[in-house]
C-alpha cells in the first residue's frame, strides 16, 4: 500500500512559487490521497503530521498552503469531502494551512455549498470555480449562484479562480470565453 504523506517537503517549491508571484499553494494531488491498507485514524494522524511540517515551511516563506477535497470519483480515498479537508486544517491549527474550496468537488459530492461556506468560512483561503469533471464553470448546470451568494456573505474579499480541463471535441478558446463570461456574471 502507498505510504500516505511519506514524501519530503522541500522549500524549493516555495521559492519557485514566490518567484512567480504566487502567495497560495494548492495541495490537491489525488496520488497522495491513496490510503489503501491504512486505517482512518492512522491516515488522519499522518496527514496532520505532514501538514504541520509543510505549514512550517510555507510560513517561513510567508505563503499559505491550501488543502482541497478530492472526490472519490476522481480517484482519491482520503479527504474526499470538504469537511474532511477542513478537519485536517483545524487539527493542524496553523495560519499557513487553510482550506481550499473547490466548487466542482462540492457538486460531485452533493455537498451544500452555502452550508459548507458558512461552516468553514474562517478557514477558506482560496476558491476554484469548476463543474464536475473539471468542466468549465456553468457547463453542467450546477448551482453556482448559491456559492456566489455564500461567498459574498461570508468571504467577500476572496478572489476565485477558474479551474477547468480541456474538453473533448471543444474549442479551448470558446470554453475559456464561456467560463470567463459565466464567472463574471455569477461571481462578479
Amino acid at each position: 500500500a502507498y505510504e500516505i504523506y511519506q514524501c519530503d517537503w522541500s522549500s524549493d517549491v516555495c521559492s519557485s512559487d514566490l518567484g512567480l508571484g504566487a502567495r497560495k499553494l494548492v495541495f490537491g494531488s489525488r496520488a497522495n490521497r491513496d490510503r489503501s491498507g491504512i486505517d482512518d485514524a492512522t491516515a488522519f494522524d499522518r496527514a496532520v503530521a505532514f501538514f504541520r511540517r509543510a505549514a512550517s515551511v510555507v510560513a517561513g516563506w510567508e505563503l499559505v498552503m491550501t488543502l482541497e477535497a478530492i472526490p472519490a470519483s476522481y480517484g482519491a480515498n482520503f479527504m474526499t469531502r470538504t469537511s474532511e479537508a477542513a478537519d485536517i486544517v483545524m487539527a493542524v491549527g496553523a495560519d499557513a494551512l487553510r482550506l481550499h474550496l473547490d466548487t466542482g468537488a462540492m457538486f460531485v459530492n452533493g455537498e451544500d455549498p452555502a452550508e459548507i461556506i458558512a461552516a468553514y468560512a474562517p478557514l477558506i483561503a482560496h476558491v476554484h470555480l469548476s463543474d464536475p469533471g473539471l468542466m468549465p464553470p456553468g457547463d453542467a448546470g450546477c448551482d453556482h449562484a448559491s456559492v456566489a451568494a455564500a461567498l459574498r456573505r461570508y468571504r467577500p474579499e476572496l478572489t476565485a479562480t477558474i479551474e477547468m480541463a480541456p474538453q473533448e471535441n471543444a474549442s479551448r478558446l470558446a470554453d475559456l470565453h464561456r467560463a470567463l463570461t459565466f464567472a463574471s456574471q455569477i461571481y462578479g
